[in-house]
């Protein structure tokens, strides 16, 4: 039976639960920590979604981040993992930062960074204007 799910804002729950267990088999199968693996999960993840989405704001709007340009970069307005985040805050807070780093790489956007954001924004990480 198919499944209809609704959130507002946009929420990504199920993609963090299928990132977490991936990592997990992946930390089994290799000695590796399960943050290490989350990352590299992650990063392949945001790899992916990149590549399809083909550009960076399209990318990270289609991911529920709702970019939004400052004059610094792109401020994330929303955080699809929220819940998940407020209760394990380095772990997820880390999964979201490597989706964003592997987003950055699949759409060859060399311009961004990802860097944490201000405390109290809606998101960990903002992606800023690279000075390298």
């Amino acid at each position: 039976m198919d499944e209809v799910q609704l959130s507002v804002p946009a929420r990504e729950y199920e993609l963090a639960g299928r990132m977490l267990a991936s990592a997990i088999e992946a930390s089994a199968e290799t000695g590796e920590t399960v943050e290490e693996a989350l990352a590299a999960v992650a990063y392949a993840e945001g790899q992916r979604r990149g590549l399809l989405a083909g550009n960076l704001e399209k990318a990270l709007t289609d991911n529920g981040y709702e970019p939004e340009t400052d004059g610094q970069g792109l401020v994330l307005c929303n955080c699809p993992f929220r819940r998940l985040a407020t209760d394990h805050t380095r772990l997820v807070c880390g999964l979201s930062a490597a989706l964003l780093q592997g987003t950055l790489d699949g759409c060859n956007d060399k311009q961004h960074q990802v860097v944490a954001a201000p405390v109290g924004s809606a998101c960990c990480a903002r992606l800023t204007v690279s000075t390298t």
